[in-house]
Parts: structure tokens; C-alpha cells; sequence
């Protein structure tokens, strides 16, 4: 009664109307056929073999490229976690050909030990050979003959004494073992899918359990109405021919039944992949095995989906154990998160009677609340939940918190302050040794109800406080590895995100950094060199004076010596010798940071790719050396440090000719300045001074003429006691005599 009209399209054969009727489903979407919205091609890990250094990628598409193609994987995620396994335990590329030919020095890969830096021959072709071949292995699920061979390998540099590289190798063979105890091996050499399919009412649920190389890569699930309960044979059918007409089929396919067209797909398939493929219901006794496990996954897979989309209400086992004669129909759950007080994060979830609604699941800093006071957070974030939803007009039944007495009895007193009525509260609190079963139900008034419910009542909330107590951990951990890559200095205006964006831009950035002492100026500079240095640029930072530069060399090396970046000084400090080889490596390309005088921006240094220019103190800089930096400017990035910019710098940064920036905010733990004012008194200035040598720190002691500077120096030497070392220095001293005083103050001689 439901057909209209009937068309009948004649065929050479059947495999060409087998063909015809898949594409017919997909073009009309005929309401007694299923059809598969998903056509993503599954991922598979590329490895170039073509190339001397193979890479390993993720790799999703045709299979065009030459080379070795492992998988398909169902699951994105797990593959990507494969090849970080991969890359860290046999450290082969995953970088592309066009960034590994461009290579000039190893990349954050290689300093992360998590590459060999076959790119700049760091290693040679029949070492990363090996890699590459264990790789391929571990892939394969042979992880034996690797393991055989790196025992046999850590033996032999163990008895060469080379322990470092014996306990490198032995923490690989840890890495494999337990990699492999969690993988789940099937007993079957090539490859086979396993398809079980399970329905209930008017729900279905198709699993296709992939195993490749022995390796189970897990299943990709599909789960749809059956609105016209058509039989499962005819649905199996159906998803078949669907299936692998789109997806490359292995070479034998398992069904827990067989499919009334089998012999006929099996015939279309071989015609469309060139390959034999075996359709069946397997009689030996281990394949029933297989299929005995993969069927009772899509059986509980089924249940899920069916009480998932169904109306039966999932809290009416517990307003029954809990005798309470309203039903529940929404509940909203509240958690706190946090390590020892710090990074506290509270969470909000939202389940109805179909389970969680994720538009409705909030979260919220705590910043702002006491440290490690669990008490007053939750008060905090049910308080400010509840005034919403009271605008919203969407109360919940039953308010459930991850927490105790203490916990209830706050909550308890804030219903009362915002005069909420006709709503429950429970509380979960973790039991003894915090195991899932010791958990304990508390309600309003503090009584233990955790005897009262059943089996199913009990997991309902559990399963409700871990969504809780997982939102509000995802959000602690967002704002904990956001913390890492963040500074202080990125959220002062112009200093963070504009500066690097300044450095992106395709107009040359020329932006003046404006601070006091010790405000974190340098700290931008390091930042912009570093951003600089791993875009393959060099760096010139130009200062005023050779002390200033040894002081600016030292903090450079320091900071980037565990990264390949080079620094190298250009000052009187640097004998001839060094100072040629700094210049030829500067010219060479092989210098990253160069930190100098005048000198620097002169007719004779040749840089082979200049990125940034750093100036510290630019009001020191004379009207010839000025003009040169205003010819750099044209084509690099320039950054500008001073704490007191002439008028006419700040003029340009003022009318918008330069980008100006300025650091009006201490960092954190920096100390005022204080000031006294005070007649001389000798007793003061030795406690004050004493004071200081006692916790190892340094004294300037500022006198205001020349001609009586040395009977100060001969009045404190008479004061201090003789382990206080004194040293004298001012502007009419000979400039490398100046310059010697300065550096060994520096270097704590006096």
C-alpha cells in the first residue's frame, strides 16, 4: 500500500545490479534500506621508504604516494598515540621532506630526544636504517626479534663501559614490553574484520572489529534507527555492500551469520580491488571465540544506545529507594579541582532523564576563593549555578555534591539564604582509600542513606560525580598547560600577544619597550630572540658598553644553552683571534646571536640572515650610528629596550610611527625601592652595608665628586670590617681600567 510505482533497470550481470542498487540507496535514501552517512576514509601511518631517512606520518586518502601504508585504524587518536610511541622510542622523522631538505641545524625534535636529527647527518643511513626496520616491527606486533636485539645491544655497551647509552637502550625495551602487554593480540597471520550486529526494538547497532598484521586495531561502531524493524539479515546485507564497496576489504571477513549475497559481494570485490576476499561464518572453534567477544561488545553497545534514546527515567530507581515522592527529572552535579590549592577549577553537569545535556555543563575559576578551602569554592560556584538557573527558570530536582557533611551543611544554608524550596541534596564522599565501593551517600541533614540504595541507584550518582569530577579536571589541566606557555609579560599591553604578532606580520616590526629597572624588559628580549632563533634568523643585539654586553652575553648563553642556538660577543673583552671567528661564523651563517657594541652595525660585519635587532638604551647611540639602524630598520624586525627614551623616540612612538609599549607593572616577588632621607650617619650606613654582605649581596656607594672619592673609599675601609672588599670607579678613569673595575664587581670580587 505503500508503493507507488515500481521500475525495473535490466543489467549485464549480477554484480553490475549489485553495483547499481548500492549507488540507488545512496541517491533516494529508500526508508526499508540503511545507509551510511560516515564515507571518511580510515587513517592508516605512511612510511616514505623512498627516501634515505624514511618519515612516519598520519596519512588519511588515496594510496597514491610509494612506500609502506599500517592500518586503517578506526581511531584517529590511537594512531597518533602510535606514532608518538613511535617517535619516542625509536626517534625516527616525522617532519615533512620539504622542511628536512631546508634543515641547517637540528630542530626542538632532536633537543627533546625525540628524533636523531637524520637532517643534519647527526646519524647515519644504516643506524636510522635499524629504526626505521624495528619501527616497521613493533607495527607488525614482532616485538621479540626487537627486544632480542637491544638486550643484545645494552649487553655489549655495558661491557664497554658506555652506560649512558646501555640504559637509553634498556628503557626502550621497557617502553616495548609494556607497550605490547596492552595490545591485544589475535593469533591470525594477515588480516581479517570480525562484523557483529545487535538490535533491540527499534535499534541497531553494527561493530567491525579490524585486526591487521595479528594487531586488533579496535572497532569502528555505526549504530542507526530500525524505525520499519527490518530483520537483521537483510540489514547486514545492506551495510556490507555499503561498507566495502567505500573501504578496502581485508582478505577474509568474519560474520557471526551469513548474508544471503555473500558469494556474489565477494565477486564485485575481487573484480574492484584486484584481491580474494573471503566472506563467511567461520566453523573453527577459535574464530567462534573471536566472534563470541566482539558480539557481546555490540550487544552492550546496543543496550546503551536504546536507554540513551529512550524515555525511561534513569533517577526513578532512586526517588523509589529514597521513598521521596516527587520524581527526579533534572539533576545538577558540582566538583572541585585542584592541586594543593592551586589552579582550582569548579565544575557544573547537567543530567535529565536521558542522561547528560553537555550545553548546560559550566565551568569556573576560582582564582579568586582562599586557598585549599573546598568549603567556600563550592559555595562560590553552586551560589553563582543556582542564580542563573533561577533567571533561567530551569531548577533542578536534586542538587549532588562531590563532597560530605561539611560540604552539605554549607550548601544547606545557602538554599535557606536564597529561599529555594522543593529541591534534594546528596552528597558523595570517597571512602576508604578512595575505591569507588567505600563511597558513602549523604542527604540533606546529614544522615548516611548509602544502605538505603540499590546496586543501580548508587552507580547512577557515581557515574554522575565522575562526569563532574572529569569536566572539572579537563579545565584544571586546559589551565594548567596554559600557565606553562604563558608570562606575566603577555598580559601587559603591547608586550605579549601584539609583540609576536608584531614579528609575523610581513612589515618589518619597530617597536619601543619603555620600563623601569628590573621590569622584565630583557625577559621580552630573550622571548623575541628565542622566536627568532627557531624561525632559522639571527639576532644582533646592540648595547652601548663592553660591561653592558658581557652582562647581556651571560644572560644569553645561559638561558639558551640547552637549545642549538650559538652566541657569540663582539667586544674589546674578545681577543683578535676569537673576534675574526666570530665574524666569519656571523658571515657563515653558523652564529645565531651575536651581542656587541658599535662595532656591530659597521660596514665589516656581514650577516647571513638577519631576523631581529635588539637595541638596548638607544639614547647612548650617536647621530651616525642612528642613521645605520634606520637603513636596518627597513628590513628587519627591530625591538627597542630603555627605561628613559629621549623626547624625540618617544614623540615617534607617541604619533604612531613607532609601536610603543610600556611596563608599568612589577613582576611578581620584586621588591619596592625604599627610600630614606637622613643626615650622615656612619652607624646606619655600616648596618645597612653589613646587612647586606651578610645575605651576599653587593653595595654601590654613590659620592658626588672625583677629588675626595678615595678618602670615602679610606673612611668605609675604616668602618667595614676587612672581609668587605671595596673598589673604586668613576667617569675619569681610563676606559678599560672602568671597564675591568666593573667586571669584576660583577663577577662578585668586590
Amino acid at each position: 500500500e505503500k508503493i507507488k510505482n515500481i521500475e525495473v533497470v535490466i543489467t549485464t550481470n549480477e554484480q553490475e545490479a549489485l553495483i547499481l542498487e548500492n549507488t540507488l540507496i545512496k541517491k533516494h535514501r529508500p526508508r526499508y534500506n540503511i545507509l551510511l552517512r560516515d564515507d571518511k576514509s580510515y587513517p592508516y601511518i605512511f612510511i616514505d621508504t623512498e627516501h634515505d631517512f624514511p618519515l612516519f606520518k598520519f596519512y588519511r586518502g588515496d594510496k597514491k604516494a610509494l612506500g609502506k601504508y599500517f592500518g586503517p585504524y578506526t581511531q584517529a587518536n590511537t594512531l597518533r598515540r602510535t606514532l608518538s610511541i613511535i617517535q619516542k622510542t625509536f626517534k625516527v622523522r616525522q617532519c615533512e621532506n620539504s622542511y628536512f631538505k631546508s634543515r641547517k641545524k637540528p630542530c626542538l625534535q632532536y633537543q627533546i630526544e625525540r628524533c636523531t636529527a637524520p637532517c643534519v647527518k647527526f646519524i647515519t643511513k644504516e643506524d636510522y636504517k635499524e629504526s626505521v626496520d624495528n619501527s616497521i616491527l613493533f607495527l607488525q606486533g614482532k616485538s621479540e626479534p626487537i627486544i632480542k636485539n637491544y638486550i643484545k645491544k645494552m649487553n655489549t655497551l655495558s661491557n664497554d663501559r658506555r652506560y649512558e647509552e646501555a640504559s637509553q637502550v634498556r628503557d626502550k625495551i621497557a617502553t616495548i614490553r609494556r607497550m605490547t602487554q596492552n595490545q591485544n593480540i589475535i593469533f591470525e597471520k594477515g588480516n581479517m574484520d570480525i562484523i557483529t550486529i545487535a538490535t533491540l526494538n527499534d535499534k541497531v547497532c553494527i561493530d567491525v572489529f579490524m585486526t591487521r598484521d595479528s594487531i586488533n586495531l579496535g572497532n569502528q561502531p555505526f549504530k542507526f534507527p530500525n524505525k520499519e524493524l527490518i530483520s537483521e539479515d537483510v540489514l547486514l546485507n545492506s551495510f556490507i555492500k555499503q561498507y566495502y564497496l567505500k573501504n578496502l576489504p581485508p582478505e577474509k571477513v568474519l560474520l557471526a551469520s551469513k548474508t544471503s549475497d555473500c558469494f556474489l559481494l565477494e565477486k564485485v570485490l575481487e573484480k574492484k580491488y584486484g584481491k580474494k576476499v573471503k566472506i563467511t561464518k567461520p566453523n573453527k572453534k577459535i574464530y567462534n571465540s573471536y566472534i563470541k567477544i566482539c558480539q557481546e561488545n555490540t550487544n552492550s553497545r546496543v543496550k546503551q544506545f536504546y536507554l540513551s534514546t529512550s524515555n525511561i527515567n534513569m533517577f526513578d530507581v532512586l526517588s523509589k529507594d529514597l521513598s521521596w515522592k516527587k520524581n527526579i527529572k533534572k539533576v545538577v552535579c558540582f566538583d572541585v579541582s585542584h592541586i594543593s590549592g592551586s589552579n582550582a577549577v569548579g565544575s557544573s553537569v547537567w543530567f535529565d532523564t536521558k542522561g547528560p545535556d553537555k550545553s548546560l555543563y559550566r565551568r569556573y575559576n576560582l582564582e579568586k576563593t582562599p586557598r585549599s578551602d573546598d568549603y567556600k569554592a563550592i559555595y562560590f560556584i553552586i551560589k553563582k549555578r543556582l542564580q542563573t538557573l533561577i533567571k533561567e527558570k530551569r531548577l533542578p530536582n536534586l542538587i549532588l555534591i562531590d563532597g560530605g557533611k561539611g560540604h552539605i551543611s554549607k550548601i544547606k544554608s545557602l538554599i535557606k539564604e536564597m529561599t529555594i524550596k522543593s529541591i534534594f541534596i546528596l552528597g558523595i564522599a570517597k571512602g576508604d582509600k578512595r575505591h569507588s565501593k567505600n563511597d558513602r551517600i549523604f542527604d540533606i541533614n546529614n544522615n548516611d542513606v548509602t544502605k538505603k540504595l540499590s546496586r543501580g541507584a548508587l552507580q547512577v550518582l557515581q557515574n554522575i560525580r565522575n562526569e563532574a569530577h572529569r569536566f572539572a579536571i579537563i579545565g584544571q589541566r586546559k589551565k594548567i598547560q596554559k600557565k606553562q606557555f604563558d608570562s606575566k609579560l603577555d598580559g601587559i599591553p603591547g608586550i605579549g600577544k601584539n609583540r609576536k604578532l608584531d614579528m609575523e606580520k610581513s612589515q618589518p616590526m619597530d617597536r619601543l619597550i619603555c620600563g623601569d629597572v628590573g621590569y622584565g624588559k630583557t625577559e621580552i628580549a630573550l622571548r623575541a630572540t628565542f622566536k627568532a632563533a627557531a624561525a632559522g634568523k639571527q639576532i644582533a643585539v646592540l648595547v652601548p658598553t663592553t660591561v653592558l654586553a658581557l652582562q647581556h652575553f651571560n644572560t644569553f648563553q645561559n638561558r639558551f644553552n640547552p637549545f642549538p642556538i650559538c652566541v657569540e660577543m663582539l667586544s674589546r673583552l674578545k681577543t683578535p683571534k676569537q673576534a675574526v671567528a666570530a665574524k666569519s661564523g656571523i658571515t657563515k651563517g653558523t652564529v645565531d646571536i651575536v651581542i656587541g657594541t658599535h662595532a656591530l652595525i659597521s660596514e665589516t660585519i656581514k650577516f647571513n640572515d638577519l631576523g631581529l635587532l635588539i637595541i638596548d638604551e638607544e639614547h647612548r647611540f650617536g647621530v651616525k650610528h642612528k642613521e645605520k639602524i634606520k637603513q636596518i630598520r627597513s628590513t628587519v624586525d627591530v625591538l627597542t629596550l630603555t627605561a628613559t627614551p629621549i623626547p624625540r623616540t618617544l614623540h615617534m612612538s607617541m604619533v604612531g610611527i613607532r609601536d610603543f609599549s610600556l611596563i608599568n607593572t612589577p613582576p611578581e616577588n620584586r621588591l619596592p625601592i625604599e627610600t630614606y632621607i637622613m643626615e650622615y650617619n656612619p652607624d646606619i650606613v655600616k648596618e645597612s652595608i653589613l646587612r647586606e654582605v651578610e645575605r651576599r649581596g653587593q653595595v654601590f656607594f654613590v659620592h658626588n665628586r672625583v677629588q675626595s672619592i678615595t678618602s670615602i673609599a679610606t673612611h668605609l675601609e675604616e668602618l667595614l670590617p676587612k672581609k668587605v672588599r671595596i673598589a673604586i670607579s668613576h667617569g675619569q678613569m681610563p676606559e678599560r681600567q672602568l671597564e675591568r673595575v666593573i667586571t669584576d664587581f660583577m663577577d662578585h670580587k668586590y
